[in-house]
């Protein structure tokens, strides 16, 4: 009975999938276009763009991904006595590598817990159909 439910709900999620990608396609192709009539340049631009057109309120935010390499900006800012700046033009976000997490020692990690937050995701699936 069980296995009837899932394989139902496996079905279900596999062809609302189907129609979401579709739907994804499909937004992403008008967005291209606009993109073109706005003349706005991905990679060219930062910032928001806004216009009233028709009965419409279009916005365009686009953003320009930054990764910064920390130990580059370590080796820089000690060669040039810019350490001062690191605080104020950098964001330095701490997270956790689970392996070494897990390797800790119980007590260790038990002090460094007191430091973290954490809120379970929504969890996530991948189902395909066993041919």
């Amino acid at each position: 009975m069980i296995t009837e439910k899932v394989e139902a709900l496996a079905e279900a999620w596999l062809a609302a999938k189907a129609v979401e990608t579709k739907a994804i396609d499909s937004r992403r192709a008008v967005e291209d276009k606009l993109t073109a009539i706005f003349d706005a340049k991905p990679s060219a631009m930062d910032g928001t763009m806004e216009y009233a057109l028709g009965k419409y309120d279009c916005r365009v935010v686009q953003r320009i991904a930054r990764k910064v390499d920390h130990e580059m900006v370590g080796v820089i800012s000690a060669e040039h006595g810019l350490e001062p700046l690191l605080p104020v033009v950098f964001r330095w976000e701490a997270s956790v590598n689970l392996k070494a997490w897990n390797a800790l020692d119980p007590e260790v990690s038990r002090l460094f817990a007191q430091a973290i937050t954490t809120k379970p995701n929504r969890p996530s699936f991948k189902i395909s159909e066993r041919e």
